[in-house]
């Protein structure tokens, strides 16, 4: 049988150097962040730059997305008042499955409004 971790937490942390906030409650995190480069970078160290370096991020975060599923965890990436990505346990996207990722839903129109901000 699987445990399942519940987490409650308000923190300030940082994320390549830009202020973030995590809040916890339970088997949600949120994580607050500035802009997509502080989301892209939360769990993958440097400042991202190009399509490489967002694909490694969607790649760390879809390692991440199986490691907190499996402690019934979901992540939340927040930006500007809006969910840019959801990684962890009920965060399954058909689009992400087809390209081999799993645990990693990206809500890619505010994603784009937040990269072209």
């Amino acid at each position: 049988m699987r445990r399942r971790l519940d987490v409650f937490a308000d923190l300030e942390i940082q994320c390549d150097g830009r202020d973030c906030r995590l809040r916890a409650s339970g088997q949600q995190v949120d994580v607050e962040v500035p802009d997509l480069a502080a989301g892209l970078s939360f769990g993958t160290p440097g400042s991202p730059r190009g399509l490489f370096t967002i694909h490694r991020a969607i790649k760390r975060a879809s390692t991440l997305g199986k490691s907190l599923s499996a402690m019934g965890l979901q992540i939340r990436l927040i930006s500007a008042g809006r969910s840019i990505a959801k990684l962890g346990r009920g965060a399954e996207s058909p689009l992400m499955s087809f390209l081999g990722y799993s645990n990693v839903r990206i809500n890619y129109l505010a994603a784009l409004r937040q990269y072209f901000r």
